[in-house]
């Protein structure tokens, strides 16, 4: 975005524009576990929850260009109270408390907090895949998971992936969500968010 711009220094700051801010963009989550909405998708039968998430994908398209402290601190202040008001509705709705807190308590703005869970509709709006998914699994072997206490993650894992069985490493899961969440790809048979 920076390489693209013309320079000229008789301009402040050399006549650069500011980046857009790309706060929601970026997730820190564990994307081997989805959100249980018990086969709901979270605006279909709800009027009211399809005009909130419109206002939210609203506020966070002009956070992404906003300029000033004061707007972008007004954006944020309004889609916490957005967010709010759809967790209560999905409450309403017949979700699990859990779940609907779960998604109103998920901030994208927190930067230093890792969501205990994936759902790309709801970080991100995207129901049919990404074009390009990058990651960069850990390493843990089988037995490590076990040692380590994370036998109930393994269970879990094994229950809810197709293709991660028998003796595997986690990167096996990380492999199958990743080709998973691709646009088009949906070799796996399988939904991410469960």
């Amino acid at each position: 975005l920076v390489a693209d711009q013309k320079v000229d220094s008789n301009k402040m700051n050399f006549g650069i524009r500011p980046l857009p801010n790309l706060e929601t963009k970026f997730v820190a989550a564990n994307t081997l576990i989805g959100i249980d909405n018990q086969g709901k998708q979270m605006t279909l039968y709800n009027p009211e929850l399809k005009k909130l998430e419109s206002e939210l994908i609203d506020i966070r398209h002009r956070i992404f260009s906003a300029k000033t402290p004061h707007t972008k601190r007004k954006l944020r202040d309004k889609d916490k109270e957005v967010r709010e008001k759809m967790g209560e509705l999905l409450k309403n709705d017949g979700w699990s408390n859990e779940t609907a807190n779960q998604l109103a308590d998920w901030d994208p703005y927190n930067q230093n907090v890792s969501s205990k869970f994936f759902d790309p509709e709801w970080m991100f709006g995207i129901m049919e895949g990404f074009d390009i998914v990058i990651a960069n699994p850990p390493y843990i072997d089988s037995e490590g998971m076990i040692n380590s206490g994370q036998r109930d993650l393994r269970e879990y894992i094994s229950k809810i992936y197709k293709y991660t069985k028998g003796n595997w490493d986690i990167y096996i899961a990380f492999f199958e969500i990743g080709l998973d969440l691709l646009r088009g790809w949906r070799c796996f048979d399988m939904h991410y968010t469960r």
